[in-house]
């Protein structure tokens, strides 16, 4: 690596700043080093003070009121005034343009339109919100200001971390780029209150965010999230908005790890610019990873910036990346693999590499060269291999032959067995050690799979081991799951663990394996459709388990075990004066809702289009056939898919996804029924089905078993809707039983 010679002046600067910046030549603090400098050294500008009297301004859907005070307007952040403190009277007021995001904050705050008084106001604004304020106010000077430094502390520590100094890429992206970020943290007049945050981010896809100060840490927890308002009126489909800065084509990466395990890469990242103007763009990578050099094609130094112990790189990408087919080239190094007794692992699997936007796929080839006691696995094809006999360092090449979103890499001392049967993909098994029922596990349940779904689009399959913490991963083509094998070392602190039961194994590796359907194939499109791919996997597991197992009660355990689950979820909030929120607020739900409400959806679904009088759930199946087909190597939203549910259901399933997906109630049953005589003689059931603790429109399909005895059995769905109904239903005979909800088919508190 070329060394480079820093004036003794300049390394006193940046040791003053404590960061760590990696350049090829320095002549200078380049956009990004400035920008950091001067967040870390906001402070009141004298000269910039007014007085305040009624002033008002907004942002988007929300509107905020200096009624009574002093603003003072903050020192210059790439030759801008972008923050402000407000010390005063005040007023905050905004509504959600969604019923779902107004019962979130409803849920918070328990009014449906926010409306706050404030005596403490934060503003962070790279739009004309503080340019208009200095042109409209008698800006003064005050040579008594106070330096305010514990208020600022309190309110970066809120978008940086204030240990490591590095800041949220958005708050950071937004003044290297110029684009228009806004954000407001107030603090209400009632001091045991928690602070709010509004944000509106012209970059994100939804621009608008409502949160509250975390009570377990200083960052923010989110309330509601949306589209800018005037998107309501003017795109129907907001999944399809694309707001990424660089379209990123391939990923190229040679990996290098000695045989003293030191790890360096080259990554070269074929993109191209989107944003029309030269940019600064965030790459997450392990905050371990030393950055050495970052070049263009043509081995030209690239401005770079990376903060000490940051994950994230913010690379210039000059204007010349406009066109198609330009390079960048990244050198990098870190202390990325652990050694916990005989066994090895890395402390990251996915971010090992500069990575910008997990959700969309590019291709990949990538080149590892390692010690030939281990083996390297990613997602692809192993394409070549040869060793050198003299280093002792085996090179192996991966190429995927489809686009994927990620490439985790795994490494180990493995055994690797491939396994060939005509009926399932090739699958190449990595394990340090013979795992019992694994290879059946996996074999078994892709079977399965194919026959209930369709063909896998990957091949080969790879399953390798990974460490207990990390419990278990899928990605296109790549199974991991984990063993009891690794044995942390002084020098690592794994900060929880996980046990699975032996039994939970099958269950574990089977909800893997269907992500090779649901999730890689058929991918989500965003976190509110994130549970389309937990959900029909962890579903899917327990389908599996039913059909493979000679315990048919299996299945019906993990639905009992995951109710109890949601319950105690929804318990929780209730103890907390709060709501449940929905699943379709995916990632911003716990993982009880989008993972096992969610598989209880598509429990309910199956349920529901089973035929009563046959049991045969074959309309289901052909549903997600349909799912599959239409949307693998694709992307899928809720509606896409609840269009084609509408499709084999022959009907409108509005009310199921209202209620389901959309809503965040739980039903609870009281069944109660009486066998009586008619005038006639003839034996009559009197029914009463009470339905507590839904809105009045809420509706159940509930079936229902008559049992006469000698195995004669009559069943038939009773339609339920609101507070409930009552009806009668003539009987040929008296029924010994009448059992209400079988086959668990509507989730209930009860």
């Amino acid at each position: 690596m070329k060394r480079t010679i820093i004036s003794s002046a300049l390394i006193m600067v940046l040791l003053s700043l404590s960061i760590q910046v990696f350049s090829q030549e320095i002549t200078g603090l380049n956009k990004a080093e400035q920008v950091y400098e001067q967040l870390n050294n906001l402070e009141p500008l004298k000269s910039k003070t007014a007085d305040v009297s009624n002033y008002t301004f907004f942002k988007d859907s929300a509107e905020a009121v200096l009624k009574n005070g002093k603003i003072y307007f903050l020192t210059e952040v790439g030759e801008r005034i972008i923050a402000a403190l407000f010390i005063g009277e005040g007023s905050f007021s905004t509504t959600p343009p969604t019923e779902i995001e107004r019962e979130r904050v409803y849920s918070e705050f328990k009014t449906r339109e926010l409306n706050v008084n404030f005596d403490q106001l934060f503003i962070f604004a790279t739009d004309n919100t503080l340019a208009d304020m200095i042109n409209t106010l008698d800006i003064k000077d005050d040579p008594e200001c106070p330096s305010f430094s514990k208020e600022i502390y309190n309110a970066k520590k809120y978008f940086s971390d204030v240990n490591t100094k590095s800041y949220a890429p958005q708050f950071f992206g937004a003044v290297l780029n110029e684009s228009d970020f806004f954000y407001l943290h107030l603090n209400p007049e009632k001091t045991n209150d928690k602070p709010i945050f509004y944000i509106f981010d012209s970059l994100s896809r939804e621009e608008v965010v409502i949160g509250v100060k975390d009570l377990k840490y200083s960052q923010i927890s989110i309330v509601c999230s949306y589209h800018k308002i005037e998107d309501y009126f003017a795109i129907s489909d907001f999944s399809k908005e694309a707001q990424d800065m660089v379209q990123i084509d391939k990923y190229s990466i040679e990996v290098n790890i000695d045989n003293r395990l030191n790890f360096s890469a080259r990554c070269q990242i074929d993109l191209q610019l989107k944003m029309g103007k030269s940019s600064w763009i965030p790459f997450y990578i392990n905050d371990r990873m030393k950055i050495e050099s970052i070049k263009s094609e043509n081995e030209e130094p690239l401005n770079f910036f990376k903060s000490k112990s940051d994950s994230f790189i913010w690379i210039e990408v000059p204007d010349e990346y406009l066109a198609e087919g330009k390079e960048i080239i990244v050198n990098y190094a870190g202390d990325l693999i652990l050694q916990g007794g005989s066994v090895v692992t890395l402390r990251e699997h996915n971010h090992w590499y500069p990575v910008y936007n997990t959700y969309v796929r590019r291709n990949y080839d990538i080149t590892f060269n390692h010690p030939v006691s281990y083996t390297m696995v990613t997602v692809g094809q192993k394409v070549s291999e040869t060793e050198d006999k003299v280093t002792k360092i085996r090179t192996s090449r991966w190429v995927p032959d489809y686009p994927v979103n990620n490439a985790p890499i795994n490494m180990g001392k493995f055994k690797t067995e491939v396994f060939k049967d005509r009926r399932i993909p090739v699958l190449s098994l990595n394990l340090s050690k013979n795992i019992p029922n694994s290879k059946a596990d996996v074999a078994n349940s892709i079977s399965f799979y194919q026959n209930t779904f369709g063909k896998s689009v990957y091949e080969p399959l790879t399953v390798a081991e990974i460490p207990r913490f990390l419990a278990g991963e899928a990605y296109p083509g790549l199974i991991n799951f984990y063993t009891d094998e690794f044995i942390t070392n002084p020098y690592y602190n794994v900060q929880w663990d996980i046990i699975v039961s032996d039994k939970d194994f099958s269950q574990l590796r089977a909800h893997e394996v269907a992500h090779q359907w649901w999730g890689c194939a058929v991918a989500y499109h965003d976190y509110h459709d994130v549970w389309l791919s937990e959900g029909l996997a962890e579903f899917s597991s327990i389908w599996f388990l039913q059909f493979s197992s000679k315990n048919k009660k299996e299945y019906f355990d993990y639905l009992k075990q995951w109710k109890h689950s949601i319950s105690e979820t929804y318990k929780g909030y209730k103890r907390e004066n709060k709501t449940a929120p929905p699943i379709w607020l995916g990632t911003r739900t716990p993982a009880s809702i989008y993972y096992k409400k969610s598989a209880w959806i598509f429990h309910m679904l199956r349920n529901f289009m089973m035929n009563i009088e046959t049991f045969d759930d074959s309309a289901f199946t052909e549903m997600l056939k349909d799912y599959y087909e239409t949307y693998k190597n694709s992307y899928a939203t809720t509606e896409d898919f609840k269009l084609i549910v509408e499709k084999h259901t022959n009907s409108s399933m509005t009310w199921f996804f209202d209620q389901w997906v959309y809503g965040n109630e739980i039903p609870k049953f009281d069944f109660s029924y009486k066998i009586t005589l008619n005038d006639e003689g003839n034996y009559v059931a009197n029914i009463e089905i009470k339905q507590q603790e839904v809105s009045d429109e809420f509706i159940s399909y509930i079936p229902i078993e008559i049992d006469f005895g000698n195995n004669q059995k009559y069943y038939f769905r009773a339609k339920v809707k609101g507070a409930g109904t009552k009806f009668d239903v003539n009987l040929p005979y008296k029924a010994k039983y009448i059992t209400f909800n079988v086959f668990d088919s509507v989730l209930s508190k009860d």
